[in-house]
């Protein structure tokens, strides 16, 4: 089972089957009305049971886009819940207007997700639209398509035209055309039994990832250069480093480090704890 950001149409569920095409039994998506349930839904897994490749339940969840940057409820969620990630993929985004009405010029709101609407605000301001945020854009067509109204219109993939019975009023609005979401596919604990049941066919272990969020013990000059030596001295190359309020106390931060595979990870915790006082391993993870 695998839970994603719904309704039908939703890239969400695009990344979803093919995360789905690599997995044993997990066929069924469920759909769900916000990133927040995905996260509910596998904290309410019971740890005590032991899972297997028939019972293993999964969720999939955007992280990152190539125009907006980190979607930062999923980056939050990561660091309070037990949830790891398992897999990550990217998917070529290309928006389009969609609407009942058949004439642009009849439009005055458009309805979609935060990042969709960030990812076209030159086109939006350019035709003087207001503008409406939903959980999904999947969901923003859905709602058009339920209202009836000339005036509104959807941003979210060509494809829910079709599922909506809508009109593509514009393709390829977003403001920049190399637009991409990176999904994760996570799951409420990670061991080697659940990696076994994960059939992604990829041996080369450059293009393996680790994550984990640090929290530094000291707020001074240098203590981030301290961190990075280590990473450094072990020759692990970080592919990404983001800072995120700790939530704890203004002007502190954490930091989440995307690095490649390194094999003896109890040695680089180690030689992490020497300068932080918070360290959540989130797994080490395939590259589709």
């Amino acid at each position: 089972m695998i839970y994603c950001l719904g309704p039908v149409g939703s890239y969400s569920e695009k990344a979803a089957k093919l995360f789905a095409e690599h997995l044993k039994n997990s066929e069924e998506i469920v759909y769900c009305n916000s990133i927040n349930e995905i996260f509910e839904k596998l904290e309410k897994i019971d740890n005590s049971i032991d899972c297997n490749s028939e019972s293993m339940v999964y969720g999939v969840v955007p992280s990152e886009n190539s125009i907006e940057g980190s979607v930062t409820l999923t980056q939050d969620l990561l660091m309070e819940t037990n949830v790891k990630i398992l897999a990550e993929i990217d998917i070529s985004i290309e928006h389009a207007l969609i609407s009942v009405s058949n004439d642009k010029k009849t439009i005055k709101r458009v309805l979609s997700h935060p990042q969709a609407l960030a990812q076209c605000r030159n086109y939006i301001n350019s035709n003087h639209w207001a503008t409406q945020t939903m959980e999904s854009t999947a969901l923003s067509a859905k709602t058009v398509a339920e209202r009836k109204n000339n005036e509104i219109a959807a941003i979210c993939s060509d494809a829910n035209a079709e599922l909506y019975d809508l009109n593509i009023l514009d393709k390829n609005i977003q403001d920049y055309k190399n637009n991409q979401t990176r999904f994760l596919l996570i799951s409420k604990k990670q061991n080697k039994e659940y990696i076994k049941d994960i059939n992604f066919g990829i041996d080369d272990l450059n293009k393996v990832k680790s994550t984990v969020i640090l929290e530094l013990k000291e707020n001074r000059a240098g203590s981030l250069y301290d961190v990075l030596g280590e990473f450094k001295k072990l020759n692990i190359d970080l592919s990404r480093i983001e800072s995120r309020p700790s939530k704890t106390k203004l002007g502190t931060y954490v930091f989440y480090m995307d690095f490649e595979y390194y094999e003896n990870m109890d040695e680089l915790f180690n030689k992490l704890e020497k300068w932080v006082s918070k360290l959540i391993y989130l797994g080490t993870y395939f590259v589709l």
